[in-house]
């Protein structure tokens, strides 16, 4: 090769002096942020993303969030005062309640309701004259007849029928609908730690409470990949360097300039993306074990080549 006119070996220390530069700009100027919001995770499902767009305008600003409650025996005193507890619990977190203003008559009405749906809190229509009265299907009395109500209706009513309570009775489902931003990861995060306040001490219990809901999804799966690739990236370097020991062992100095160049490589690839306008979601990070691969290919190739000669 022409050394004229190749600059790395013009101006090997300025190139050098260039990419360490450009790679320490890459560190304190470039982030990487894995989107996983749904309309990416559905991206490829085209039927469910309509549905999910559809509901997505029905509901609004609401978030819905549904929490399966592991309660031991349902129709008992104690598992009806748990679904009370926990209903509480969900009702205290920030966005679960939900102001009305009522002007009639010169006269200005506020009310405020929570809006955290379970056995406790549920209503049915009971037929009063010509009209029809909601009243809560919670019996006043938790007798043996009471409660044995309580199970007729929420296991046989076709309206109630495997919603509210499993079938063995041993599981109930409460739905809460709450109004607070959660657009950025940050704001899911305090809103997943929220909720997870609201269980924690149910959990500690010994009762079985998970929750479910999309902007908690969002965050599990981000969290999950951030996790991965802490531990990934360190075992990947050590695999790495004792691949390269054990190939170039007789020329340390190539192993030193092939990892040099890797960690480069690795450190500049936020910025690559950054400048390319990319998208990075849960589909397109695999790009990065594919680019690092490909690079580390090419470099393990120009090494190797570069020993053959070097021994000859």
């Amino acid at each position: 090769v022409d050394s004229t006119h190749n600059p790395f070996l013009r101006f090997p220390v300025a190139t050098i002096g260039v990419m360490v530069v450009a790679c320490v700009l890459s560190l304190f100027f470039s982030s990487v942020e894995v989107d996983s919001e749904m309309d990416d995770l559905l991206s490829g499902d085209q039927r469910n993303q309509e549905s999910y767009e559809a509901a997505r305008k029905i509901l609004g600003e609401t978030v819905p969030i549904v929490v399966s409650l592991d309660c031991g025996q349902v129709y008992s005193p104690s598992g009806i005062q748990l679904i009370s507890r926990l209903t509480h619990a969900l009702g205290t977190v920030s966005g679960a309640t939900s102001t009305y203003t009522n002007v009639y008559s010169g006269l200005t009405n506020t009310y405020t309701m929570t809006n955290v749906n379970s056995l406790v809190t549920a209503t049915l229509p009971v037929r009063k004259g010509f009209s029809l009265e909601w009243q809560n299907i919670l019996p006043p009395n938790l007798d043996d007849q009471g409660l044995k109500e309580l199970r007729r209706w929420s296991q046989e009513h076709p309206f109630a029928r495997n919603i509210l309570v499993s079938e063995d009775g041993k599981h109930t489902m409460i739905q809460a609908n709450y109004i607070r931003p959660l657009d950025t990861p940050e704001e899911q995060a305090r809103f997943q730690a929220d909720i997870s306040g609201a269980l924690e001490p149910f959990r500690k219990e010994g009762h079985s409470a998970r929750a479910i809901g999309l902007p908690l999804i969002e965050h599990e799966i981000r969290t999950s990949i951030n996790e991965d690739i802490r531990r990934f990236v360190p075992v990947a370097l050590v695999v790495l360097l004792v691949v390269l020991i054990v190939t170039f062992w007789s020329a340390p100095r190539l192993v030193a300039y092939v990892l040099a160049n890797q960690i480069m490589g690795i450190v500049l690839l936020p910025t690559l993306y950054q400048l390319t306008g990319l998208h990075l979601n849960i589909f397109t990070i695999l790009l990065f074990p594919l680019l690092s691969g490909v690079h580390l290919a090419m470099l393990t190739h120009v090494a190797t080549a570069f020993q053959r000669a070097w021994l000859e």
